[in-house]
């Protein structure tokens, strides 16, 4: 007969009310010790070879356990032929049949993820891995640690439709984070697990950790032009997209079951 597995009961204060509260999680997988570094793919092809190279140097320095896992969004270029070659023990390919959408991507790697804190970012190196490291000593601090990309390598054009689109989704979401358009993060894997996710939810990871309790902290880290391949986000693409992401977001943050609890 198995014993049953005791629910963990933990206390936080509520980011929109102030309200200390109760949050009853359902026992999460035991993860082991390390990171799992997630990077979610599509048509990258010719940025691989590179951003591999520069993921496994990133994982061995860190003086930890480590995995990269890199999910293909059914990517048409020949990426998954290419990936195929490069699985090892520490390098994992997961393959969509067809492309998905950055969300379910990276909730497929966050679900794969074999280690107790994840970090993910950009497959067209944009984000530099090394990074990590800057982001890794705030979670002696903070649940989830987010990048601030410092000196952007994008069109002045682009770069004001971001900090625009920022500025409007901090102002709904209260968030508190600088520059979620960075996908450079680093979070325990328990965040994770209490993430929802739908097409676009990647753009609002941190105000969920935060509905569920859990802190966030940020810091400036580097951004680097794209060299190769073809972006996936065009300005009007991203308007379009975010704008109902945001209605889609305050729905759910006016169904979050919000509720006080001890055990007796």
């Amino acid at each position: 007969m198995t014993e049953p597995v005791e629910q963990e009961i933990t206390t936080w204060r509520d980011s929109w009310t102030g309200h200390k509260r109760f949050n009853l999680k359902e026992p999460s997988i035991h993860r082991t010790p390390g990171l799992s570094i997630v990077i979610p793919l599509y048509n990258e092809l010719l940025n691989l070879d590179q951003l591999l190279e520069e993921c496994v140097s990133a994982g061995e320095s860190l003086g930890i356990p480590w995995e990269l896992i890199l999910v293909d969004d059914g990517s048409t270029d020949g990426s998954q032929q290419y990936l195929k070659d490069k699985v090892s023990d520490t390098v994992r390919v997961l393959a969509f049949a067809f492309n998905s959408g950055q969300s379910a991507a990276m909730e497929a790697g966050m679900r794969a993820a074999r280690f107790d804190k994840i970090a993910t970012l950009d497959g067209d190196l944009q984000n530099d891995p090394r990074d990590i490291a800057l982001l890794l000593p705030l979670l002696e601090n903070a649940d989830m640690a987010c990048g601030i990309r410092a000196k952007r390598r994008d069109s002045a054009f682009r770069v004001y439709i971001s900090k625009f689109a920022n500025s409007v989704r901090r102002r709904i979401t209260d968030d508190g984070v600088t520059d979620t358009g960075c996908t450079l993060k680093v979070f325990r894997t328990e965040v994770a697990d209490q993430l929802y996710f739908f097409k676009g939810a990647h753009r609002f990871m941190p105000a969920f950790a935060r509905m569920a309790g859990y802190t966030v902290d940020e810091t400036a880290v580097s951004h680097r032009a794209r060299t190769a391949g073809e972006t996936k986000y065009t300005w009007h693409r991203r308007l379009r997209d975010t704008i109902p992401d945001l209605f889609g977001f305050l729905w759910m943050k006016s169904r979050y079951n919000r509720y006080e609890v001890h055990e007796l």
